[in-house]
This record gives C-alpha cells, sequence and structure tokens, in this order.
C-alpha cells in the first residue's frame, strides 16, 4: 500500500487539523456549556465522579488542575479489566499504542512516538514509583501486581522533571504505600487456554506506631496456541510469578522511610508463524529451537522523606535494579534462516535528590539525578545458515540537574517555568565472531574497545495555565525532550560498531483544556498537540552514511518528523450506580527528511507515516453497580476499544509489516458477597473472537516473512476471599 502523502493531501492537512481542531473545541463546549453548579441540584457524594491524584509534576496534585495531559488507571479499572500484563491496557488511555507482539516485552507509543528496540533507548520512560526503568525486556508482567494503586501515562515530552528518554512521554507504575489497617485477601482465577491467575495482598503493622509493611505476590500463566509442527508442542506461552515487600517507617512526624524489595521469574515462549496462515484452521510455526525465553528482574529501593518547615520538605531515593535475559528468537522454519539467541544482563545504580517547596503563589521542585548502568549482551545470531556471535558491552553514566517552579499571579493565572540540565557519558567495547550453532568462536571479525560519547542536554519547559472556573482550566505548553544517543550494541561489522548515534530531539507544543460540569458528574479533557523530532533514531537496513555503504542493520539518525494530533477523554457518572468512558485520539505523522537507505529513490522515504502510529484510535466503556436486596453487590463492565491499521517499520509499503485495523470487546461481571468477604467474577476478553494477523519479523533480503496472532476470545472465572 502506498504510503507516501501526495501534494493535495499535503495540502489538506490543514483542513485535517480544522477538524481535529473543531473535535476539540465540541468536548470543551460539552464543558462550558453544562449548567453551572448554581444551577444543578447539588448531587450526592456517591453520584460525583471522585476527586482523582496524580503525581505527574513529582507531587501529588489533582487531575483537573494539573497543565498537563495525563492518563490515570486506578486499581479498580486494572480488576474490571482482568489485567495480568501492560498490553491489556490498550484502549484504556486516548493517543497511547501497545502493540501486543512479544510475550515478555512490551513496548508504548505516545502520540505517534516509542520505540520497538528493547536494546536501544526508549522514547517512553518507565517508571516504578521513583525508579526509572530503562529497558523494557521483562515489563509486560509489571502491571499484575495487586498493590498497584494505579497507572499514569504521560503525554509529550517530560524531559524537565523526567529527564532523558521521555521524549514523548512517561509511563508510571505507582504502589499502594502500607497503613496501619490490617488487610489480607488472597484469589484464584481459571480460565480457557490454560489460564491460571493466582493474586494476593496483605498490609497491617509490625511495630504500632512505627512500621507498617504490606507484602504482594501474583503468579500468571497461560498455554501456547500456536502448534510448533516440527517439535510436536504448543508455544507462544507465558508462566512467570512476581512478589514485592514495602516497609514504611514513621519515627516522627515529620520523617518518614520507605523500603521497597520487588522480583520476578518468568519464562515464554515464542510463536511467530509463516506469513498467510490465516484460515488454515491452525496457528502453525516450524521452528527447530526448542529452547524457551527465560527472564529475572528486580530491584530495592529506598526513599527517606523530611518536612523541614511548614514550606520546605527534601526526598532521597536511592535504587538498584538488574535484570537477566535469555532470549532465543528464531523463525518460524525448520532452517536456521534467520533469528539469534541472545543472553542480557543488565546493572543499574541510581540516587535522586529532591528539594520541595510551597510558599502559597509559588511552588518549586528541584533535584539532582545521578545515574550509572552496565548493560551486557552476548548475542549468537545466523542467516542461511551462517553463524555469528557478538559481545558488547555498554557503560552510562550521567547526571541531570532540574528545577521547575509555578507562580500564581491571580488565583487564575500561573505560570510555570522548568530547566533541566543533563550531562552524559557513554562506553562501548564490541566484538564479532564467526561461530557454529554450538557457540564455538572460530575466527575474530572484528574488536573495538573504548568507544566513548559524551552527550549534554537542555531541556526547558514553560506552560501557562487559567483557570476560568473552579470547574474550568486551560493550559498551552512549550517543551523540548531528548532520547539518549550511543551506539549500536548489536553491531555486525566493524563500520556498524564505530558508528555512534546522536540523541533524537522533539520541540512540543500543546494546548489543552479540563473542564468537570454537572456538578461534578461529567468530566472532559481534551488537548491539541504538535511536536517537531529532529535526528530522529531508526532502525535501517545498509544505509548510504558519508559516502559509504554499511551493509546491515543500523539504528541511525535518519532524520526530522512531525506528528500532530488531538485526545478527547471524557468521563461521565449518569447515576450512582452508572457510569460511561470515552476517549478519542486523532493522530498525523510524516518524515519530512529521511536518511536514504541504499541511495536508490525506492528507498528514500521521505513523506511516509512513522510506524506504530494509527491515525484513530479510541474506547467507549460503562460501569453498572446494582446493590441487591441481601446486601451483596453486582458490577457489571464492558468495554469496547479499537484502532486503524498502522506500521511497524519506517520502510514499509507493503502488507509485510501492516497492523490491520484491530477491534475487541472485553467484559465482566463482578459479584460482591454481604459483608464483602467473598467475591466472584467471571471476565471475558476479545468477546467477538476476532482474529487479527499482527506483523512480526521482516527480512526481505532472505525472503523471510513471519507473523503474530492475536489471542482468540478468553474467559476468566477468579474467586477473591478477604480475610481481613
Amino acid at each position: 500500500m502506498q504510503r507516501l502523502f501526495t501534494d493535495q493531501q499535503s495540502i489538506s492537512r490543514h483542513a485535517h487539523l480544522r477538524n481535529a481542531v473543531r473535535l476539540a473545541l465540541f468536548a470543551g463546549v460539552t464543558g462550558l456549556a453544562s449548567p453551572s453548579l448554581a444551577e444543578t441540584p447539588e448531587p450526592a457524594d456517591d453520584a460525583r465522579l471522585p476527586e482523582v491524584k496524580v503525581t505527574a509534576e513529582r507531587r501529588e496534585t489533582t487531575l483537573q488542575k494539573t497543565p498537563v495531559t495525563v492518563n490515570v488507571v486506578d486499581a479498580n479499572e486494572l480488576e474490571k479489566r482482568a489485567v495480568t500484563k501492560l498490553s491489556d491496557l490498550a484502549g484504556l488511555a486516548a493517543g497511547v499504542n501497545i502493540p501486543n507482539q512479544w510475550p515478555n516485552t512490551q513496548s508504548v507509543f505516545i502520540r505517534g512516538i516509542g520505540s520497538s528496540r528493547p536494546i536501544g533507548n526508549p522514547s517512553v520512560g518507565w517508571y516504578i514509583d521513583d525508579v526509572y526503568v530503562p529497558r523494557s525486556f521483562g515489563s509486560s508482567f509489571f502491571g499484575n501486581l495487586p498493590d498497584i494503586e494505579r497507572v499514569e501515562v504521560l503525554h509529550g515530552p517530560q524531559g524537565t522533571l523526567y529527564g532523558q528518554n521521555t521524549s514523548s512521554g512517561a509511563l508510571k507504575l505507582i504502589s499502594r504505600q502500607p497503613t496501619a489497617d490490617t488487610r489480607a485477601w488472597a484469589s484464584l482465577g481459571l480460565g480457557n487456554q490454560g489460564q491460571v491467575e493466582t493474586r494476593g495482598y496483605a498490609n497491617g503493622t509490625l511495630a504500632p506506631g512505627l512500621l507498617t509493611a504490606s507484602v504482594a505476590f501474583a503468579s500468571s500463566e497461560i498455554d501456547g496456541d500456536v502448534h510448533n509442527v516440527y517439535l510436536g508442542k504448543d508455544v507462544n506461552s507465558y508462566e512467570n510469578k512476581q512478589l514485592r515487600t514495602i516497609f514504611h517507617l514513621t519515627p516522627s512526624d515529620s520523617f518518614d522511610a520507605v523500603l521497597s524489595i520487588d522480583g520476578l521469574h518468568g519464562h515464554a515462549t515464542s510463536g511467530s508463524t509463516p506469513l498467510n496462515q490465516a484460515g488454515t484452521g491452525t496457528r502453525r510455526n516450524f521452528s527447530d529451537i526448542g529452547e524457551e525465553q527465560n527472564y529475572d528482574s528486580g530491584g530495592v529501593s529506598l526513599k527517606l522523606q523530611a518536612q523541614l518547615n511548614d514550606q520546605l520538605s527534601v526526598k532521597s531515593v536511592s535504587a538498584y535494579r538488574n535484570f537477566d535475559v535469555d532470549m532465543p528468537s528464531d523463525d518460524p522454519y525448520p532452517t536456521f534462516k534467520s533469528g539469534f539467541d541472545q543472553d542480557l544482563n543488565q546493572d543499574q545504580y541510581s540516587q535522586e535528590f529532591q528539594l520541595i517547596g510551597d510558599y502559597g503563589r509559588f511552588n518549586f521542585i528541584t533535584g539532582l539525578m545521578l545515574w550509572h548502568e552496565v548493560f551486557e549482551m552476548d548475542r549468537l545470531s545466523w542467516s542461511n545458515n551462517a553463524f555469528s556471535i557478538i559481545d558488547s558491552k555498554s557503560t552510562t553514566d550521567s547526571v541531570g540537574l532540574y528545577g521547575q517552579g509555578t507562580y500564581h499571579f491571580t488565583d487564575a493565572l500561573a505560570l510555570t517555568l522548568g530547566l533541566r540540565l543533563n550531562k552524559e557519558w557513554r562506553e562501548m567495547d564490541s566484538a564479532a565472531y564467526t561461530s557454529n550453532v554450538n557457540r564455538q568462536r572460530i575466527s575474530q571479525i572484528y574488536r573495538v574497545e573504548g568507544l566513548k560519547e559524551e552527550y549534554q542536554a537542555v531541556t526547558p519547559k514553560v506552560t501557562l495555565d487559567y483557570q476560568w472556573t473552579p470547574e474550568l482550566l486551560t493550559y498551552a505548553t512549550y517543551a523540548i525532550g531528548e532520547t539518549s544517543g550511543g551506539w549500536n550494541p548489536a553491531s555486525a561489522s566493524l563500520a556498524i560498531a564505530q558508528i555512534p548515534v546522536d540523541p533524537e530531539k522533539v520541540t512540543s507544543y500543546e494546548i489543552g483544556l479540563k473542564s468537570t460540569a454537572f456538578g461534578g458528574r461529567l468530566r472532559n479533557n481534551v488537548a491539541l498537540f504538535y511536536n517537531d523530532y529532529e535526528d530522529y533514531q531508526a532502525s535501517i537496513s545498509n544505509p548510504v552514511i558519508n559516502g559509504q555503504t554499511i551493509t546491515g542493520a543500523v539504528i541511525a539518525n535518519a532524520g526530522q518528523a512531525h506528528t500532530w494530533g488531538a485526545e478527547w477523554e471524557s468521563t461521565f457518572k449518569a447515576t450512582r450506580n452508572l457510569e460511561f468512558n470515552l476517549n478519542l485520539a486523532y493522530l498525523r505523522t510524516r518524515f519530512d527528511e529521511f536518511l536514504n537507505p541504499t541511495g536508490a529513490a525506492s528507498t528514500d522515504f521521505t513523506g511516509y507515516e512513522l510506524p506504530y502510529a494509527p491515525r484513530w484510535s479510541g474506547s467507549i466503556g460503562s460501569t453498572y453497580s446494582i446493590a441487591l436486596g441481601n446486601g451483596g453487590d453486582l458490577r457489571l463492565n464492558a468495554n469496547y476499544r479499537s484502532e486503524s491499521s498502522s506500521y511497524s517499520a519506517v520502510s514499509a509499503t507493503n502488507e509485510f509489516t501492516k497492523f490491520p485495523s484491530t477491534h475487541y470487546l472485553d467484559a465482566g461481571v463482578f459479584y460482591t458477597t454481604p459483608e464483602g468477604g467473598w467475591t466472584f467474577s467471571l471476565t471475558g476478553k476479545n468477546l467477538l473472537n476476532k482474529t487479527f494477523e499482527l506483523p512480526g519479523y521482516y527480512v526481505p533480503a532472505l525472503n523471510y516473512y513471519s507473523q503474530n496472532y492475536n489471542r482468540e476470545r478468553q474467559l476468566l472465572l477468579t474467586v477473591r476471599r478477604d480475610f481481613f
């Protein structure tokens, strides 16, 4: 399919922008034109939408008074959607694309920008509480722990407060802190496709008035849904276990400490299929590699907070995290056509200090971030029965100094200014060898040591917001963000190893509106945005760099691009029992300049759309609660989500890398007994049982095309027992 914009399409993009503006204005007017509180009978508290807390600005604020586009998925929503992995969050946030291609690694795209290269630098930053997670290996199941209080998704560059690698946004997993209340529950879920889900949570006091603690565990498994004909077994399965314990020490009213320890262990089997297996009645794989993907990750963090006086507080966050991954990935054929088996190990250490002030009209946060990471890779690759090994070790050190302050000129008008200065040192050792299938090194292809690069970044932010009424906020933001540079850690040749990648930069413009109406029963949040990218980082094959053809796949600064669009989120509590949710996003993307990989006209991608950027996406859902006569509670929920087609590669012009338009219907029913001791639930995903062919690997030089499938209809029956 041709993806180049024609001249007429380019001219008409302003018309699309006007349509997006009209969409946003319509949503805003819905809130503005709603009856005021003075004209609307005051609803009961349980008929209002609850106030939503967020930490998007590194301090706790309310969603509707925070001039940032942020989506919040709370613990109740996670339960309703039976979230066992992060891809289950798809459709819950406008403008957020969560492609579900791999069993244990999850990429996230916001407003058309992200990264599908788990060994590379992300454009969406991940945070577990206040700790940055730089790589997505083993990340698929982070959201399954039952002590997750909420998930926050921040849109747009977040470089001022969150640093590098948040050029398109940030995803924050926020844990429930231990309290003095004694609480414990456990659940067991069984479903089709061999689903088994066990979860549990306990919270309470260890030392009255001094120390509280919580422990959370979860395990999840599912059978394979692709049959490996060559090995005679089903693949595309997974099984994982997680545990986290948190200790909260409060020796005084002005000081507290939180120690968090977590671990995850799991394994999975990949199950891509040869192209065009749909309609055969069986999802088939012919790989002769039977090894599982094994992954272990975990970490420990210590957060110290002290209130110095009524205006000032300080915070320290010290953390260590590690992952160890064995990740084989084979083509779906009984030959060594294309694939790899890589062992990855990462260690990271971080230390952050913050000073937070609140002086009435002026509040601020300033901080210092220190970061150290060692990432090692041992990768066996094969192509048409030729084997090679790549060993690499990358070391990153960075220091960031930041500050952001907000001054309220009046009760309505406020100005926020932020700035971050970041310095980064990167070093890499790399070597490659010819080998055999048993990982025996035969001859050295190349070896380099001590490749070094230094990068500096300045990422400012300016926001002007105006609180027209207590129910209506508007804001405009200008921000700059960066995705870090570095080296190609999986370099097949000396030429590729020696090519550094410069940081990817984005300049962002956004205007937004947040309104609450009908006495707190209707919430509308709208954003319009334009992002201008320079030195866009892309994986391209056989590029011509500095007049030299580089054979192989290279992560390089491919050129310039822009994205623009509109996002709308709406929640309406029609009655105290019935609630509706809607989100809708319109996105346009375009490469304005692109490094021509081979010099041929057919490989000039200028004018193409960006990958993983569906033009339309959205969802609509509802929840209905019924108080039963026996004192029990019945809850029903349903959600329909859809997104238009997109592509998985910058060079795609055909069906091999095309994501089809998708639509899913999910639903659930929950019954809680009187006194709340037992909860029985039945949840369903993909209830329409739609099958979609999702792109896998695309290597045209080897005539190698594979695809994946979404899961067929899943039903899960869960029993939960609340002990306290």
